[in-house]
């Protein structure tokens, strides 16, 4: 007969069983240097201005009417304090408050206008969240050498639900490129004639029919089964360029 209480008790010690917490110290890394860098652009092209203090109008969210534009210069405030979390965030210090409150911040910039959306801004928030709850300064961190954290160790829950919501973003990018004109190359041979330059003297592989469905093709399949296996290898190797690019 089948004992739903044992397997609950097999779920639970396996996923409650402590692992090596270095993992989650480099996803803590990547994560925050991702908004370092994101901002260090920001504030060189003077996107901060461009976005949330010129335009007069923003686009709202379902659900998120609510959530009011920053007043005047209140953005330059608000991202100079995003920074500097960011920064805490990525040496470790801190981390169970600075993590929570990096996120509500996020979040709230994120909201505010639905017309400036982006996918890798959007993978950026759903990391951060998890980040905030769960023990990321067990690995090289501020909070390691002064001695406010002492454990080298994480409940593998706390890994597991990061490599669930890779493959889950991996899964979703697969199906979703399975679509007729992604499978026939049409946005790759568009963004190749806008942005691919120049190849030389492979500039034939480019003009090739069959190399834009090819890449179309190639991508669909291996998103969706990256996901679908995951490895640690494969998580290691894709988990940077999903939040840089």
């Amino acid at each position: 007969m089948f004992n739903f209480r044992d397997l609950w008790g097999r779920i639970d010690d396996r996923l409650g069983r402590e692992v090596d917490a270095s993992t989650i110290g480099w996803v803590r890394l990547v994560v925050a240097a991702s908004f370092l860098i994101q901002l260090g652009f920001a504030v060189y092209y003077q996107e901060i201005y461009d976005r949330y203090i010129d335009p007069a109008f923003f686009f709202k969210y379902p659900f998120f009417q609510l959530i009011r534009p920053m007043p005047g210069y209140v953005p330059y405030g608000v991202f100079t304090l995003i920074g500097l979390l960011g920064l805490a965030l990525f040496c470790g210090w801190q981390t169970y408050w600075t993590a929570k409150v990096l996120a509500l911040l996020v979040i709230y910039v994120f909201l505010q206008d639905a017309s400036m959306y982006s996918d890798h801004e959007y993978l950026q928030v759903l990391f951060l969240i998890l980040l905030a709850w769960i023990p990321v300064n067990r690995w090289f961190s501020s909070d390691r050498l002064t001695g406010r954290e002492s454990r080298s160790t994480v409940p593998y829950w706390s890994l597991w639900i990061l490599k669930f919501q890779v493959s889950l973003i991996l899964i979703c990018s697969g199906l979703n490129k399975f679509t007729s004109d992604w499978l026939v190359g049409a946005p790759i041979a568009e963004w190749l004639t806008v942005e691919g330059g120049n190849w030389g003297q492979l500039e034939f592989v480019r003009q090739s029919a069959s190399f834009a469905p090819a890449i179309g093709w190639r991508t669909a399949i291996f998103d969706t089964l990256a996901g679908i296996l995951p490895s640690p290898r494969i998580g290691s190797l894709l988990f940077v360029p999903l939040l840089l690019l």
